[in-house]
């Protein structure tokens, strides 16, 4: 039995063991609710939930890393397999392997930058809007969180510019009414919401 533990079967057993840690660390948590505990819209079940989530974290690094030297062993494997009788020295086709690589690695960031660019936030705009639109989330009751929301969307905040000024910026780029009665605008100041 171990005289047929070749590099093959020790990469492909790795690469079931690192997928395994992968997919043990996803996380199935909906991005409505995550802003709506963001927002402080529902309580957080317990501290519990950081200790998960740092598992999680060390499950896919520990996934990442079991799946890369089982890829390597497995072409190393494979090189070893071509290579003509008698040759020796450094293989050839082990710079193209990494130049390949390498512009495999290069595309694919850029294309992922492209959609977090993108469709990720576009999404995410939408999200925070929805839930801060049916929650009736009082952003003015919150500025530090209204500050952070403003900068997750790239909204520019001059130097000149109140606190009060930006949240009213933040407001329009959600698509949320100005505070205050009948549609007027933040001022300056903050203004209290009318009361029924």
């Amino acid at each position: 039995m171990l005289d047929r533990l070749n590099p093959t079967v020790i990469g492909c057993a790795l690469n079931v063991i690192g997928l395994f840690f992968l997919a043990s660390a996803i996380s199935f948590k909906q991005p409505r609710r995550q802003i709506e505990e963001l927002l402080g819209l529902e309580r957080s079940r317990s501290l519990l939930l950081v200790r998960e989530h740092l598992v999680n974290q060390i499950q896919t690094y520990l996934g990442f890393g079991i799946l890369v030297i089982g890829f390597v062993l497995l072409m190393g494997e494979a090189l070893e397999r071509t290579r003509p009788v008698g040759a020796e020295g450094s293989d050839p086709h082990l710079v193209w392997i990494v130049a390949l690589l390498t512009v495999a690695m290069l595309g694919t960031t850029a294309a992922l930058k492209l959609i977090k660019e993108g469709y990720v936030r576009s999404k995410f705009r939408r999200l925070l809007r929805e839930v801060v639109r049916d929650s009736k989330f009082n952003l003015e009751k919150s500025p530090q969180l209204a500050v952070q929301i403003g900068e997750l969307l790239h909204i520019p905040k001059g130097a000149d510019e109140s606190v009060a000024e930006y949240i009213g910026k933040v407001r329009a780029v959600l698509g949320l009414a100005p505070l205050g009665s009948g549609g007027a605008g933040l001022s300056g100041g903050l203004r209290p919401r009318p009361t029924k």
